[in-house]
């Protein structure tokens, strides 16, 4: 017995593997490419064959406007525009009226009033909805181009804030078509340095001539004494001695 499990294990270790051994081993590997090579292949497909539709969907941010009237208040002319600024000049008062356009009716927001080119504005109105309005009274200081911007949101700067119905400004005296009053005893000028009127200088002087009838007060001497008539001395020539003697 035991010789023949010894022949049998002699004749198993140098026995040589047949072909059907060889393709037994290989076939879990085949196997194994083709579930790999499946595998990719169905990636690749699902990679540039997917795609997401979804509905679209519209998002419109809130807009924000503001119309301006501005008219002047010497002769009710509106004031043109040119892109957005107005020319005003000093010492003349606009009437502004402010009214609010858009879709930002929540919040609403605030005209920045200012120089043309500065970086700050001068002034700032209140918060003002759409559909809503404001009036002012604007008397600019210096002849200047203004600008009315629109601007969504609250102000955080620094610059003063206008309320419906404010006055911004005050308005100065015209004083050039003032006449200078002369001091006492100068006669007066019309502005243009030129002396008064030949009625003022004739009233000056009736002013100093005292009229004929008037007399000087005693104890005091006339400044003007009357002229008296003087004649020239005559010389009386002197006699020679010989006209002496022919005259004898």
């Amino acid at each position: 017995m035991k010789q023949w499990i010894k022949s049998r294990l002699d004749n198993l270790n140098h026995t040589s593997p047949t072909d059907d051994n060889i393709l037994r081993l290989l076939a879990t590997s085949f196997a194994g490419l083709v579930v790999c090579a499946v595998c990719l292949a169905g990636t690749t497909w699902a990679w540039f064959s997917a795609s997401v539709q979804a509905p679209l969907q519209k998002t419109a941010a809130a807009n924000y406007e503001i119309a301006v009237s501005i008219l002047d208040g010497s002769g009710g002319k509106p004031v043109e525009t040119a892109k957005g600024s107005y020319s005003l000049s000093e010492n003349v008062a606009y009437h502004v009226t402010l009214k609010a356009q858009g879709t930002a009716n929540e919040f609403g927001g605030y005209c920045a009033i200012g120089l043309e080119d500065a970086d700050e504005p001068l002034f700032h109105t209140c918060q003002i909805k759409p559909g809503g309005a404001l009036t002012f009274t604007m008397i600019p200081d210096t002849t200047d181009v203004y600008t009315f911007t629109a601007v969504w949101g609250e102000y955080s700067g620094t610059a003063d804030k206008l309320e419906n119905g404010a006055v911004v400004g005050q308005k100065q005296p015209d004083n050039s078509a003032e006449l200078s009053v002369p001091p006492a005893g100068e006669p007066a000028t019309d502005g243009s340095g030129s002396v008064g009127t030949d009625a003022g200088q004739q009233g000056e002087e009736d002013a100093t001539v005292p009229p004929a009838d008037s007399a000087p007060s005693e104890g005091t001497a006339s400044a003007n004494p009357p002229a008296t008539e003087s004649q020239p001395e005559v010389e009386e020539p002197v006699r020679t001695e010989s006209e002496s003697t022919s005259t004898e």
